[in-house]
């Protein structure tokens, strides 16, 4: 009896040690933290219709260096949003297109835009043109490049655009953790970087 009660404490602990393995095993999403820049009401109330177009030559994500580090990744990320200076909440689970979405929705309403949802000859569209989104690995670093064309357009006129491209590396000294850095770096600066208030000025808005 003795050893009945030996053998299934055993196999509890066998199995106790897989869920507990299990709970941990790596998360196949990268996470992407944006953070917003200070709030600016110089465009406030105005309405925008925003589009992105996913125009990327290549939707691979992952370069081969990346693939071979990054075995789990789904191509789904994990995004948190950041007020300027203030904690980082998550703003849920998306692919490429969504994240882009999503970080570009924020980006406005923190300019004082109002964005919605469908076309209207009043209401100007602000087309976000992706052209790059790619994560490898070079060497010993992780590298990533974002480029996309933001175009303001009404009544199927283009009235003003800019092209914005964004490329950093970081040095391997935490596999995952050191590509979730320069995804996120690269993925505010680029989204940031963009002058919404000058597209609008150009296109006479």
């Amino acid at each position: 009896m003795r050893e009945i009660n030996q053998g299934c404490g055993i196999i509890l602990v066998i199995l106790m040690l897989f869920i507990f393995t299990a709970s941990c095993a790596s998360i196949p999403e990268l996470k992407v933290s944006y953070q917003l820049p200070p709030a600016s009401a110089q465009l406030k109330g105005k309405k925008v219709l925003l589009t992105i177009k996913d125009a990327r030559s290549n939707k691979e994500v992952l370069g081969k260096g990346a693939k071979n580090e990054l075995l789990d990744f789904s191509g789904n990320f994990s995004l948190s949003v950041a007020q300027h200076k203030e904690a980082e909440l998550k703003a849920g689970i998306y692919r490429v297109v969504g994240m882009m979405r999503e970080g570009f929705r924020r980006r406005l309403e923190n300019d004082g835009l109002i964005p919605v949802l469908q076309e209207s000859e009043e209401v100007p569209q602000l087309l976000i043109v992706l052209n790059e989104f790619f994560l490898d690995r070079a060497g010993r670093d992780w590298v990533f490049k974002m480029a996309y064309e933001a175009r303001l357009v009404k009544n199927d006129k283009v009235l003003s655009r800019e092209n914005i491209t964004g490329e950093g590396a970081r040095y391997n000294f935490s596999g995952r953790g050191a590509a979730e850095t320069v995804l996120g770096e690269i993925f505010t600066d680029s989204v940031n970087r963009l002058d919404i208030n000058k597209l609008f000025q150009r296109a006479g808005l």
